[in-house]
C-alpha cells in the first residue's frame, strides 16, 4: 500500500490539474443530489465546509440552504486543542473570515453544540468505496466525527475519479455514512436514493 503522504501529494496534484469548468460541472451535480437528500430527510441543521483549492464547491449549496432558512454551520479550527468547533452563519459574505490554513471560517467563534446536527458534510482528498477518507493530515475531522450524535448523517463529497477501493486505515479513522459523487450516491446505511 502506498503511504498516505505520497497519496495525498498525488491526489492534490491531480485535483489542482482540474479545470474550473470541470470542478463546477461536477460540483453542480453533487449539489443537486445533496439538496434532494436534504429535502427527503427534512434536514434543518446542516454543517458544511467552505470549499477551496478545487474541492467540491459548497458555496452555492450554502447560499441555497440559507435562502431556505436552514440552520447552516461551518467549522473553525482550534489549533491549541487540535479540534474543530462550529458556528452558525446567516450570510456567506458577511459572516466569514480567513482562518487557519487559509480556509474561510465563521467570524464569530461560538462553539455551538454539534449533538443535534442533522447532516455533517465532510471534505476529503479521496474517499474509499466503504466511506473512509484521506484528508489533509491534521486529524481534525476524525476527532470531530467521533463526537457526533448517532442520529447525525455524515456525508462525504468527492469527485468520482477520486474514489478508491481501499486506503491504509488507522485506528482513529472513521467512515462517513454516505458518499456523493457527480455520478453516484453510495449510502452505507442502505437508504434508497
Amino acid at each position: 500500500m502506498i503511504d498516505k503522504k505520497k497519496l495525498r501529494e498525488k491526489y492534490l496534484a491531480k485535483r489542482s490539474s482540474l479545470t474550473a469548468g470541470q470542478v463546477k460541472k461536477a460540483s453542480d451535480k453533487i449539489a443537486a443530489k445533496f439538496l434532494d437528500i436534504v429535502d427527503r430527510i427534512a434536514a434543518e441543521r446542516i454543517m458544511l465546509y467552505y470549499s477551496f483549492r478545487n474541492e467540491v464547491i459548497t458555496h452555492d449549496i450554502i447560499d441555497k440552504l440559507l435562502v431556505q432558512n436552514k440552520e447552516v454551520f461551518l467549522p473553525y479550527t482550534v489549533v491549541a486543542e487540535k479540534e474543530l468547533q462550529i458556528s452558525r452563519i446567516n450570510d456567506i459574505k458577511e459572516d466569514l473570515i480567513e482562518g487557519v490554513y487559509g480556509v474561510m471560517e465563521p467570524r464569530k467563534k461560538e462553539n455551538q453544540s454539534i449533538k443535534d446536527l442533522d447532516i455533517v458534510v465532510v471534505p476529503g482528498m479521496v474517499f474509499t468505496k466503504k466511506g473512509y477518507r484521506l484528508g489533509y493530515g491534521g486529524g481534525y475531522y476524525d476527532r470531530f466525527l467521533s463526537r457526533l450524535s448517532e442520529i447525525t448523517r455524515t456525508i462525504g463529497f468527492v469527485f468520482d475519479s477520486f474514489l478508491l477501493n481501499e486506503l491504509t486505515l488507522e485506528e482513529h479513522d472513521l467512515p462517513v455514512e454516505m458518499i456523493i459523487t457527480e455520478k453516484n450516491i453510495i449510502d452505507f446505511r442502505g437508504d434508497d436514493y
